[in-house]
């Protein structure tokens, strides 16, 4: 594991939201990708807080791959706080999970 965290000014619900996105993903990657690294970031940057979750696991096509429920949740809990999350992935080539929060 690599972790590089910003201590920026969130908001309690923010706070809880990332939190629960990083165990989201690094359930995901357990169960799933077979990583051998994996990489979070947190870092404020203009009024914004963006996380980013990445590994080097098996990857998945996001075209073809149907939206399970923990991934649906990350994606309702970002944007009831006024954010965006991307998901990119490829087989054979890892995960990373963009987050974009208001700070």
């Amino acid at each position: 594991f690599e972790v590089h965290v910003d201590d920026a000014a969130l908001s309690t619900a923010a706070r809880h939201s990332l939190l629960m996105i990083v165990k989201e993903c690094l359930n995901n990657i357990q169960k799933h990708a077979a990583a051998s690294k994996v990489q979070i970031n947190l870092a404020a940057q203009a009024g914004k807080a963006k996380l980013s979750v990445s590994d080097n696991g098996h990857g998945f096509s996001t075209t073809e791959s149907s939206e399970g429920l923990g991934i649906k949740g990350m994606h309702e809990r970002v944007l009831s706080l006024g954010g965006s999350i991307n998901i990119t992935s490829q087989p054979g080539q890892g995960t990373e999970v963009l987050v974009s929060l208001p700070t």
